[in-house]
C-alpha cells in the first residue's frame, strides 16, 4: 500500500511541476519574444498585432491549467470587446478546440514574422534569435497541452482493486 500512495503521489507532483515549468518557460519566451519585437520591427502596427497575439497565447496558456472559469469558457467574440481579436481571427477560433487555440495564435506569430521578413520591416539582425523563441514557444505550448489532455492514471483504484482481489 505504501508503494502505491508514494508511487501515486510522485506521479501527480510530477505532472504538477511538468506544468509549472511548461508555463514559466512559455511566459520567459513571451518576454523575449516582446523584447526582440520591439528591436526586429521597424513599423510599430505590425508589434503591436504581435503583442496582441502573445497577450492571447499567455491567457491561452493560464486557460489550459483550469484554475480560472472564465479563462476556460472565454468565447472567442469576447475577446474582441478586449481589443485581443477582430471578428475574422474570432471566426477562425470560434471552432477550434480549447487547447489548441494557443497553438493557433502561436502560428499566425509565425506567419506575421515570415511576412515582416518578405517585406523588409523585420531587422534582419534579429531574425534568428525572434524565430528561435518563437519555436520555443510553440515547442512549450505544445508541451502544457500534452499534459492538459493527458488523463491522469486511474492507478490508484485500479491498484487497490489488485491488493483487495489478492488478499
Amino acid at each position: 500500500v505504501t508503494f502505491m500512495i508514494i508511487f501515486y503521489v510522485t506521479y501527480c507532483y510530477n505532472r504538477y511541476t511538468q506544468q509549472f515549468d511548461d508555463v514559466r518557460a512559455i511566459m520567459q519566451d513571451i518576454v523575449y519574444v516582446c523584447v526582440q519585437a520591439r528591436f526586429s520591427f521597424s513599423d510599430p502596427a505590425e508589434s503591436n498585432l504581435l503583442y496582441r497575439y502573445l497577450n492571447l497565447t499567455h491567457m491561452f496558456a493560464y486557460g489550459s491549467l483550469g484554475k480560472c472559469t472564465w479563462f476556460t469558457e472565454v468565447e472567442p467574440g469576447q475577446l474582441i470587446c478586449l481589443g485581443l481579436l477582430t471578428k475574422e481571427e474570432a471566426a477562425v477560433l470560434d471552432h477550434t478546440p480549447n487547447l489548441w487555440r494557443m497553438d493557433t495564435v502561436v502560428s499566425w506569430i509565425s506567419k506575421d514574422v515570415q511576412r515582416g521578413m518578405h517585406d523588409g520591416i523585420l531587422n534582419s539582425a534579429c531574425r534568428a534569435v525572434l524565430f528561435k523563441h518563437l519555436s520555443d514557444l510553440r515547442m512549450w505550448n505544445a508541451n502544457l497541452a500534452a499534459v492538459s489532455v493527458t488523463a491522469q492514471p486511474n492507478l490508484w483504484s485500479a491498484l487497490m482493486k489488485i491488493l483487495t482481489d489478492a488478499l
